[in-house]
């Protein structure tokens, strides 16, 4: 853990912002990214969530940012307590280990055998160790090591802030294994979610599914509250920076009365307008010859349009798959001729978590369930 890795962290926290930091920083955005991942992997948890156009700091990260506070605070204080010469360059995590296994075991001979130094070579390191606080921290007496009150001091200080990171990286790794272990799925309301569920039963992990509108899927993505999103093909979002599976064919229908009579089509914002007209059913034209529409009639709601479609005198297009049109009684469906499949979407950066098996384990699913 280098000053350059904290300080990239630190600026791209403030910022929110990699290409920012490294604007305030003087590096380049790739040396910031470089640095954090550096860190990251140092750590063994993630600092940041990445999205297309900014970051947010994890909880972990939050907790490194609360440790790195208090330990410029410490720092401050020890200097007040102590104040000796100039710094002269910066301090090493191995300087620090070193200093910390000699303070340890009392004995300059024993402290280099167990980090594989000579004597003599850990003696320079703790002696630019001394140079880079600005402070004697130690004296040796023939093989005695002993420190000084300053060295006492920093030796508490250290042993205090390797404690705390022990317990910042516990507490960040847990939270990424519960939160590994567990799916946060969002699904689309236009679906029926116990069709997902009866093929979810057997699935050996914690998931949950929240029905959302199409809208608040898309920034639930993007902002990394949901794992993964279920939606149909014709509503899913492009070139945001999502990968897109494919898992089964969707049966579009036209759910209209079943005495035929003529009606006007309901839209829903969440179903776009654009995908009736130019793919599935055209307002322009008949190109059903069992039904041609009266008009369009655009509704606020997906529950609006359900409630309409059930009490009759309308007809709109739905999954008979999924979808929960499905379950409303006394309405006649008419296949259309429209490929559009139901999909999961996920970030592209997204890593190996029980959101992914989720997944794997749907697509595995819908093996000898799906139509060509």
């Amino acid at each position: 853990m280098t000053d350059k890795m904290l300080a990239a962290f630190a600026a791209a926290r403030r910022t929110g912002s990699f290409s920012t930091a490294a604007w305030e920083l003087s590096m380049t955005q790739q040396s910031v990214s470089y640095s954090i991942r550096k860190l990251e992997e140092e750590l063994g948890f993630p600092l940041f969530v990445r999205r297309a156009s900014r970051v947010e700091t994890t909880a972990g990260g939050e907790q490194l940012a609360a440790w790195y506070a208090a330990l410029d605070s410490g720092a401050a204080d020890l200097s007040a307590r102590f104040p000796g010469g100039m710094p002269e360059g910066n301090v090493s995590d191995h300087q620090i280990r070193c200093f910390l296994t000699a303070a340890r075991m009392s004995r300059v001979s024993a402290a280099a055998e167990a980090l594989y130094y000579t004597p003599q070579n850990l003696l320079s390191i703790l002696t630019a160790l001394e140079k880079a606080l600005g402070l004697p921290l130690f004296t040796v007496r023939q093989d005695s090591f002993r420190l000084t009150a300053a060295g006492a001091a920093v030796w508490d200080f250290l042993e205090h802030a390797a404690a705390s990171l022990r317990a910042v990286r516990d507490y960040a790794r847990a939270e990424e294994e519960a939160r590994k272990a567990t799916a946060l799925i969002g699904v689309s309301e236009w679906i029926d979610r116990d069709a997902l569920e009866a093929l979810l039963a057997d699935f050996p992990g914690d998931r949950e599914l929240c029905s959302m509108s199409n809208a608040d899927l898309l920034d639930s993505l993007e902002k990394g509250e949901a794992d993964a999103a279920l939606w149909s093909e014709g509503h899913a979002p492009v070139n945001k920076g999502f990968d897109v599976t494919p898992l089964a064919p969707e049966e579009i229908c036209l759910f209209r009365p079943e005495d035929d009579s003529p009606c006007p089509l309901l839209i829903c914002p969440g179903w776009p307008r654009s995908f009736l007209e130019n793919r599935a059913i055209s307002t322009q034209e008949n190109r059903f010859r069992d039904f041609t529409p009266t008009g369009t009639v655009l509704v606020d709601t997906l529950d609006e349009l359900l409630s309409r479609l059930a009490g009759g005198g309308c007809a709109a297009v739905g999954d008979r798959r999924f979808g929960r049109m499905a379950r409303l009684p006394g309405l006649r469906t008419v296949p259309l001729e429209v490929r559009s499949r139901l999909v999961a979407c996920r970030r592209s950066n997204a890593s190996a978590d029980c959101a992914a098996r989720l997944l794997a384990h749907l697509a595995a699913a819908f093996v000898g369930d799906t139509k060509d």
